[in-house]
């Protein structure tokens, strides 16, 4: 049997493991409040050298359970770092602090201890900063401070009790920083938390 055939009928047998085992299960509580540590590799600006810089921080989330399957979710991150970059000796600021809020869906299979979802879920980030243009003989539009952004990724979640859930994220934090001046980017995005359902 060749290589892609092996994967392909791993990849059923664990769907056809995850569905049987669910069906078993009662459905999860409703709701979902917790929290996450962040780790968003941000990139900069395509202009500069050092354009991806690893930005720490972390939120809260809340969730709504309609069944074993789908999720309603919002999720906050703050990222305090500040970011600069020398130009010869000119310490020139580009981004100041993020807030990343996102709100989407979840979707996948789980059964009593684990569960698998894919997420996509639009929303916003706003800069505490923004790079400053200097304009002779007028005013100078400026970059917008917040701007669109949208998280598509997986999840895999572990169930140590009815109640409790640890949760480990990736995936791809999409910023349209701004059209005008900065095309948009992709940034990976990791996060680690735990949440309390009832």
């Amino acid at each position: 049997m060749t290589r892609p055939a092996s994967l392909v009928l791993a990849i059923l047998a664990l769907a056809i493991l995850f569905s049987t085992a669910a069906a078993q299960d009662a459905d999860p509580p409703t709701f979902e409040v917790g929290g996450q540590f962040s780790i968003l590799n941000f990139d900069v600006f395509d202009n500069f050298g050092d354009r991806r810089r690893l930005q720490y921080g972390g939120g809260g989330r809340f969730g709504i359970n309609f069944n074993r399957y789908l999720a309603a979710e919002a999720q906050v991150d703050y990222f305090p770092q500040h970011d600069n970059v020398f130009i010869g000796p000119i310490d020139v600021p580009l981004w100041g602090s993020k807030t990343l809020a996102v709100f989407g869906a979840k979707a996948g299979v789980r059964n009593e201890r684990f569960g698998v979802f894919g997420k996509a879920r639009p929303g916003f980030i706003h800069f505490s900063r923004v790079l400053g243009f200097g304009c002779f003989g007028g005013p100078c539009p400026q970059p917008k401070k917040t701007v669109f952004a949208f998280d598509v990724g997986g999840v895999v979640e572990y169930y140590p009790s009815r109640r409790t859930v640890l949760r480990f994220d990736v995936g791809d934090t999409i910023i349209g920083k701004d059209r005008q001046f900065f095309p948009t980017r992709h940034n990976l995005q990791v996060s680690v938390g735990a949440a309390f359902r009832f």
